[in-house]
């Protein structure tokens, strides 16, 4: 016969009971906690990649504005930009478009000025 009081009569099967239900729990846990973590580095990567656009279009401001041109940029409008010995050009004739040799260098990129006042590599406009 049991002599402990009704608080304190534990059985076998109530303490497996518990088990299992703390095991399912923490298991539960485990996973959102889990998919939480996955999310957040998701997150973060995505944060880099824009930390590092935002930085390469800061660097590529600091060249264009370090270059000679004697017109005033209008944003999203496209330029060449050109390199020679001893200085940059930012130009509105594109390398297709001199008759011969280009006298202002070698062409490295089609830039545009951005609404931020940073510049990008402009690839295709088609």
């Amino acid at each position: 016969m049991n002599t402990l009081p009704e608080a304190q009569n534990f059985t076998d099967v109530a303490l497996t009971e518990v088990e299992t239900k703390k095991v399912a729990t923490y298991t539960a846990m485990e996973h959102h906690v889990s998919l939480a973590r996955e999310r957040l580095i998701e997150q973060a990567m995505l944060l880099k990649k824009q930390l590092e656009e935002l930085q390469d279009r800061e660097e590529l401001a600091k060249f264009i504005y370090a270059a000679h041109y004697y017109f005033e940029p209008v944003m999203m409008q496209t330029y060449a930009l050109y390199k020679s010995e001893d200085q940059i050009t930012l130009s509105l004739i594109y390398p297709e478009e001199w008759d011969g040799e280009c006298p202002m260098g070698v062409h490295i990129y089609n830039v545009r000025q951005l609404g931020d006042r940073t510049w990008e590599i402009v690839y295709d406009e088609s």
